[in-house]
């Protein structure tokens, strides 16, 4: 347990942790923005294309989360050795 120290600012800590948390969440939405204004373009000059692009991308995304939820599971299952 860490005591209490009178030196430290606590409330400081708290609003960089958070103004962190928040610097990273706008840098991902930023990105998925910029992603979905250049598919919509493209989509708009290759409709075709685009949308079996964008089917592929979708099952490998459902993929990637069931591989992710089944290792998961599985190491949960490792771990507490049932």
């Amino acid at each position: 347990m860490r005591w209490f120290d009178s030196d430290f600012d606590y409330v400081q800590e708290m609003i960089d942790s958070w103004n962190r948390g928040r610097k990273k969440v706008r840098t991902a939405y930023f990105i998925i923005g910029a992603v979905l204004l250049i598919a919509g373009i493209l989509t708009a000059v290759f409709p075709v294309g685009i949308f079996a692009v964008i089917q592929y991308l979708a099952a490998a995304a459902i993929i990637g989360v069931g591989i992710y939820h089944c290792t998961k599971s599985l190491a949960r299952r490792l771990v507490q050795g049932t």
